[in-house]
């Protein structure tokens, strides 16, 4: 989920190394975080993709910022795995559907980010 994170915001890791220009570094970042989602779906890994997402997401709001910020940028269809892999993982466990921002499609985390204040209104 690290990858997921750090493709919200390539600043903060561009900032460490004082480079100046974020779009790059947040493309490699979305991309790798792609492939990795895509490629623990298809080697059948839902429940640790799943788990890794709701350990990430129990770290508190920073944490569900950053994750919900970078999943949106994923394209639709790595979406839906991530979320699948998610409610699957809710599912295994026992833990209340939902209960880590997955499940409601990317609506569900753009509602959440307007919770949370994140959302800038479309001019």
């Amino acid at each position: 989920m690290h990858r997921g994170v750090i493709c919200d915001d390539g600043r903060r890791e561009n900032m460490r190394d004082g480079i100046e220009g974020t779009k790059p570094l947040v493309n490699r970042n979305l991309a790798q975080s792609a492939s990795l989602i895509r490629g623990l779906a298809k080697a059948k890994q839902d429940f640790e993709l799943g788990a890794a997402w709701m350990e990430a997401w129990r770290r508190g709001p920073k944490w569900r910022k950053h994750l919900a910020i970078g999943s949106l940028r994923l394209q639709d269809s790595d979406f839906g795995l991530l979320e699948d892999a998610v409610c699957y993982a809710e599912k295994m466990t026992g833990t209340d559907r939902r209960s880590h921002g997955m499940g409601d499609g990317k609506e569900g985390l753009v509602n959440f980010r307007r919770r949370m204040g994140g959302v800038r209104p479309q001019t």
